[in-house]
């Protein structure tokens, strides 16, 4: 009878240990389409390269996680933490990104068309050929320029893109506006009427990309490099230019008013009047 007692005891402790404190959808997650993994701790534990579409991962702990290859469209994963994570492949479209960590993480090849990667971290990760067409990457803040163009302040929320490894990705129709792209690698990008009003570029590459019809309008672009790009009818008004490189680009029909271009380099460079530039192209 005693034992009949304790092992009910031990059955019902059980129980309690599996939901005690376990978020919705936690305790039982099984991945899968749709399924419910609201903020499911799984850090290094993830291997899927399957069906995960609409998948709800929003808030989950997916530190380390192998996806490569999975279908995630429409998958929810706003806040989740995705640092370190390989997507190599994997498709996301229209998935929900909004404020998630993914720095360090390996995006390569992906399909992000139409997804919200608002205020989301993406240090130091790689889009390397990703597409990105008309995703919404917009910040809440602009970011404020490095001293000594500014003066220190603390960081407030935005999409950050430092370091980033975009070479070759399609940024057709996305809006990046705010966004945070110091030191990042977007050389031979396809960004036809991209969205980049008031983005932080200090030493961004922009070699050989295709970005006619962009906006950069306000942009902070100091020590970037623009050579070979196509620029043909960009708005660069109100941009920092300065000490940037537009060795051999385009920028036929180019808005340029009140940039700032102190110690451009322009060298074969199509002015926006058409004229090849001799020495420099005016704003």
């Amino acid at each position: 009878m005693i034992r009949r007692l304790l092992a009910g005891v031990a059955v019902v402790l059980v129980g309690v240990a599996l939901t005690s404190g376990a978020p919705a959808g936690a305790a039982t997650c099984t991945l899968g389409p749709r399924a419910n993994c609201a903020k499911a701790s799984l850090n290094w534990s993830v291997i899927e390269h399957g069906n995960l579409s609409r998948v709800n991962l929003s808030g989950a702990q997916l530190k380390g996680a192998d996806l490569r290859g999975a279908n995630l469209s429409g998958a929810n994963l706003a806040g989740a933490n995705l640092d370190f994570a390989d997507l190599t492949g994997a498709t996301l479209k229209g998935a929900q990104l909004k404020g998630a960590s993914a720095s360090n993480a390996d995006f390569a090849g992906v399909t992000l068309s139409g997804a919200d990667l608002r205020d989301a971290d993406f240090t130091n990760s790689s889009f390397y050929g990703a597409d990105l067409s008309g995703a919404n990457l917009a910040g809440s803040n602009r970011p404020s320029p490095p001293p000594p163009f500014a003066p220190p302040s603390k960081p407030k929320p935005t999409t950050d893109l430092t370091n980033v490894n975009l070479y070759g990705a399609t940024l057709n129709g996305a809006n990046l506006t705010n966004v945070n792209l110091d030191n990042a690698n977007l050389a031979g990008a396809f960004g036809l009427r991209t969205n980049l009003t008031g983005v932080m570029g200090y030493g961004a590459t922009f070699n050989g990309a295709i970005l006619d019809g962009a906006s950069f309008p306000g942009a902070f672009l100091l020590g970037s490099f623009f050579n070979g790009a196509a620029l043909k009818g960009v708005d660069l008004s109100g941009s920092n230019l300065s000490y940037s490189s537009f060795i051999g680009a385009g920028l036929q029909g180019a808005q340029m008013t009140g940039a700032t271009m102190t110690g451009t380099t322009w060298l074969n460079t199509t002015c926006p009047n058409g004229a090849v530039s001799a020495p420099a192209c005016a704003a």
